[in-house]
């Protein structure tokens, strides 16, 4: 690699914006592991509430088929 940029930065510099770019990518990396990890966290809940759900159509304690009822 060089030792200047356009600019004419000195190679010190340079290794201030590269570490600042990795730093940048791996906060992106963790970031995105972070949304994966909380998406599949929150399709378990939801299948745990499917469940739920049928168990308790199958012993007949819900009031309807349609879903969650509020009562007004």
């Amino acid at each position: 690699m060089t030792e200047d940029n356009v600019t004419g930065d000195t190679r010190r510099e340079l290794r201030k914006y590269r570490i600042t770019f990795a730093l940048a990518v791996a906060g992106l990396a963790l970031a995105g592991w972070m949304f994966q990890t909380a998406y599949q966290q929150h399709v378990d809940v939801l299948n745990i509430g499917d469940k739920a759900g049928e168990q308790l159509q199958m012993r007949g304690m819900t009031r309807n088929d349609q879903g969650a009822s509020h009562d007004r």
